[in-house]
């Protein structure tokens, strides 16, 4: 789905591009590369997940839109690591 940033998540979508559907047996893409493409060109930026789905259709250039994971290691205690 193309949505704008400002709006809420659950309002009103620009325009459906496509759908993923990872409960089904097996797992459904379908997505207009056309479409996302031409949204692309105007300026849209696909989340982490989406460009990864598109990556793995073989659309080039989604490395780009694609941010290493934020992973944060939990401090021990300073009295744990004093002991």
């Amino acid at each position: 789905m193309v949505a704008e940033k400002t709006r809420a998540v659950k309002k009103k979508v620009v325009e459906v591009v496509g759908n993923y559907q990872p409960m089904n047996n097996p797992k459904s893409l379908e997505i207009d590369t056309e479409k996302v493409m031409e949204w692309i060109s105007k300026g849209a930026q696909p989340s982490n997940t989406v460009a990864s789905l598109l990556k793995k259709l073989g659309m080039k250039d989604m490395e780009r839109y694609m941010s290493a994971p934020n992973k944060k290691k939990k401090k021990k205690k300073e009295t744990e690591s004093a002991a």
